[in-house]
Order: C-alpha cells, then structure tokens, then sequence
C-alpha cells in the first residue's frame, strides 16, 4: 500500500542541458573572441610575421666578365663559392651552433658567439669557403643557418701578369691594377625579386641561369701576349738572380703598333694568394719613378744629329776615361780617346754623350724630351700612374 504526502523525485535533465549550453555559449564566445583577436587585432601583425618567414628580398647579380689576353686565354674569371650567413634571431641555443660552426669553420666558438648575439637580421660568418665546409654545414642543418653561394674570383695562370691583373676585394670590387681601372666595364649588375621559402628557410624559386647571364659583366681582352709575357718572367727572373738584385721590371711593345705584348715584375706575384704577399702586388712600371739611365743615350744623341749638332762620323775626345766638368766627375767603364757618335752609343760613352749633350745646350734638349712625352703621363688606364719628372 503507498504511502501518502511522499515528494515526487527532482528532474535534473532540464539544469543539465542549460548548463551545458551555457558551457558551449561561452567556449564558443571564447573561440570567437580569440578568432576576433587573432585576425582583426593582431592580424596585420601575424601576416607581416608569416611574410618575413616565408617570403624575403633577394638580390641577384651576374658574373664579374672574363679577362683574356690577345689570343683568348683566360687570365680572370668568376666562379660560385659557398659562404655561410646566419639570421640571429631564429638560432636559438647561440653557444651550441657557434661551437659547430666554429668546428666546421675552423673558426673560435666565441667569435662566432659574438657575432650571432647580434640585433642584426643578417650577418657573414664565412665568406667563400671549401665545398666540403659547406656540405658539413649544410648536413648539420642548424636553425637560422644558411649557405648563399657568392662570386669568387680565380686567376687560372697564376701569377702570369699578376701586378697588371690586380685583385678584387671580398665584394668583387677591383682594387688593384686591371681589376680596378676597368672595374666598372667587369662588374655585373645586379637586381631585387621576392622568393618564397619553406618553414625551414629553404629557397623555394630562384631566378634561371638564362636570366642571371643577362646580368655579367663585359669581357675585357688585352694586347698582352701569354707566350711572350712567360717568356719575359723567365729572362727578367734570372737577369735579376745574375746581377744579385731584388727587383726588376722589363716591358715589351710592339713599335709599329703601340700594343704592350709583355709587362713584366720581378718578384712575381699571384693574384689568387694576394693575402699571402706583401707589397709584391705594387704596378711598379705605372707608378715608380726611376732613372732612365743609358737608354736614354739614344735619344740625346738622335736629337744633336736633328738639330745637326754633329754628325754619326764626328769624333769626340773621351779622356781615356775620365773627365771633369763644371765640377762634376765622370767616367767611362773603359779608357777611350776618340770615338765616333756611332761609337759612343754603341760603348754606351758617359764621357762622350756628355760632350754631345753640353755642345746641344739643355734648352734644345729639354724641348726634345718634353715633345717625346717624357716628364707627363703617357695614359695607361691604370690608377696611379706617374707622370715622371723632367728638370
């Protein structure tokens, strides 16, 4: 029999399904308003961060252009190095890739600790190293770590012509000889595009090497002669070695044309070890000034014969030897008494050009030499070159 004035048992189904709604009413709130946070309010900030992760601004250059002598063979040329550049703020534990960089590179793990605490975005770490570093360095794939492949510049005969040549610095720029004064007729250009990379940095386009030839640089060839120019080392070297001197310098020109088929310095010098050497790169022939000495004999004496001072058969005494004039000491290497014009150039005669010089007068002789272009630069397109002196 039941009992009377029992309470009926309290439904929850209905509380549950409100709190439940109200549950998903407010995560749904929540996402909205996230949603609304991430792309209304920081949207123009998270897509300005997606665009300098995925895409960036490169520059593209061409090849510095060739050099060659007369013939075609190639004395300069331009070939891709790998170097290694880091972006700071995406390396993360800074001592634990400094030490395999430094171990790959040769390099002192706080060096390169140093560089990589850096606020720059981009900074070198190695310009322009081996292909076996950059394999290592690419197999350890270290975050913000990077291989960009550079101009690199090679001398393939060594140092043939090395002082006329130059050098180029780290960037490609001439600095010294050829490389310099006729930098801006080799140097390539170069220009801006956008490439999109993958969430490791990885280039995903790159610019075609049809497009890139269309920025090198213009070749340059020159009136040097290779066979010539060795041939002209190997004399000047053991000229040097034979008279027990440090230096000599030897030029060939083709007198018909004007074409310089050998310039020559000893010592040698390569351009492709110009951080070894020191001072060996000097354009000795272009900047010096140095005492033209007996061969300049030739010219006084074609002079005296123009203005008909004397003729190829007059004879001058030589004083067997020795002479003094206006206070001055002169002597000959051999005793002579007389000898022809002729003969004084052909004896090389201090005493007897002298006597011709004094009987011309430095008046005549100097407008000689001033007409001859001595004391003036001739204008070779190399920086530096000195213009002499004529007194």
């Amino acid at each position: 029999m039941a009992k009377t004035g029992s309470k009926p048992p309290r439904d929850w189904s209905r509380g549950k399904i409100i709190f439940a709604g109200v549950l998903f009413a407010s995560a749904l709130m929540g996402l909205w308003a996230r949603a609304y946070h991430v792309q209304v309010v920081k949207g123009p900030e998270y897509a300005k961060m997606a665009n300098r992760q995925y895409w960036a601004s490169e520059t593209v250059s061409g090849k510095r252009g060739e050099i060659f002598d007369r013939n075609g063979l190639l004395l300069a040329k331009s070939i891709a190095s790998p170097s290694v550049y880091v972006r700071p703020n995406e390396v993360g534990d800074v001592w634990a890739v400094s030490q395999r960089l430094g171990k790959i590179l040769g390099l002192n793990p706080g060096d390169v600790a140093g560089q990589l605490k850096t606020k720059k975005r981009f900074v070198w770490v190695a310009r322009k190293i081996s292909d076996a570093q950059a394999s290592a360095v690419r197999e350890e794939a270290l975050p913000g770590v990077y291989l960009e492949a550079e101009n690199s510049r090679q001398y393939p005969q060594g140092h043939m012509a090395g002082q006329l040549l130059g050098f180029v610095n780290m960037d490609g720029k001439g600095i010294e000889g050829l490389e310099k004064a006729f930098n801006d007729h080799l140097a390539p250009s170069s220009t801006k595009y956008t490439v999109q990379r993958d969430a490791a940095g990885n280039r995903l386009s790159s610019i075609d090497g049809e497009d890139r030839a269309s920025f090198d640089g213009q070749n340059l060839r020159l009136t040097i002669d290779s066979q010539v120019q060795l041939a002209t080392e190997d004399a000047l070297a053991r000229s040097v070695a034979r008279a027990k001197g440090k230096t000599g310098m030897a030029l060939v020109v083709d007198v018909p044309t004007g074409d310089i088929l050998a310039w020559v310095h000893y010592p040698l010098f390569n351009p492709n070890s110009v951080q070894k050497v020191s001072g060996e790169w000097k354009n000795r022939i272009a900047v010096d000034i140095f005492e033209p000495g007996s061969t300049m004999k030739p010219v006084m004496v074609a002079a005296a014969l123009q203005e008909k001072v004397c003729q190829p058969s007059t004879k001058y005494y030589c004083e067997n030897g020795k002479w003094s004039v206006k206070g001055r000491r002169i002597k000959d290497t051999h005793k002579y008494e007389n000898l022809t014009v002729n003969e004084i150039v052909r004896y090389s005669s201090n005493i007897g050009s002298a006597k011709i010089g004094l009987a011309m007068g430095a008046e005549k002789y100097s407008r000689y030499l001033q007409a001859l272009g001595f004391g003036r630069p001739v204008g070779l397109p190399l920086a530096g070159e000195s213009a002499g002196l004529l007194r």
